[in-house]
């Protein structure tokens, strides 16, 4: 196997946007945007219809890779385990 050499952006589903882009911004890195997704896109790529979700985007000052912290509005955050999907 290959060891890592690169990547542009990581993606991390959260229950608290704004606690958790605090957090990284406490880090260090930068918020390069923030917007509300919903629509087919999102219903395709996340595979749940009708879903709408929250976004931000960081990154670090020098410009390096992007970290996307979403939250969903729809369908609502239930707490849970991965077994309960």
């Amino acid at each position: 196997m290959s060891p890592i050499r690169h990547f542009d952006h990581v993606g991390i589903t959260v229950a608290d946007l704004n606690m958790v882009t605090g957090f990284f911004v406490g880090l260090g890195l930068e918020v390069e945007g923030r917007t509300v997704l919903e629509g087919e896109f999102l219903d395709t790529v996340v595979g749940i219809p009708h879903s709408r979700t929250e976004m931000v985007l960081l990154r670090p000052p020098d410009g390096g890779a992007g970290l996307e912290l979403a939250s969903f509005i729809r369908p609502r955050h239930e707490p849970g385990s991965p077994d309960a999907m």
